[in-house]
């Protein structure tokens, strides 16, 4: 079953793991995974992590998703500050698909910037 509700704060131009524990499961390193935010779930996707890329690894039961400062920093993307949808997907060896956690983003400008 996926979390949801996995809300969290996030300021532009932040270096950030996004660290999803799967409850129902001892060991997920066998399992391939996605990871989308977007304005919500009708929208088109801003940013994208997979497994297959290296930028969503596994450690036992934990997701770890790897996000650059150059994915939401002022002068390299134009994702304004505000609410965003993201969702996890999971893919097990038998190629079963489960959407594993979902939520909020709330995206925030710093006072410091990040050109």
């Amino acid at each position: 079953m996926g979390l949801t509700g996995q809300n969290f704060i996030m300021w532009k131009g932040d270096d950030r793991i996004i660290q999803v524990t799967i409850e129902d499961a001892s060991d997920v390193s066998g399992f391939t995974a996605k990871w989308h935010m977007a304005v919500d779930v009708n929208s088109p996707k801003l940013i994208t992590k997979t497994s297959a890329s290296g930028t969503i690894t596994f450690n036992g039961n934990k997701v770890l998703i790897s996000l650059s400062s150059a994915e939401t920093k002022d002068s390299v993307t134009a994702i304004p500050e505000g609410m965003y949808y993201h969702e996890l997907e999971l893919i097990d060896a038998q190629n079963k698909k489960a959407i594993a956690a979902s939520g909020i983003i709330d995206l925030k400008k710093t006072l410091v910037g990040r050109p």
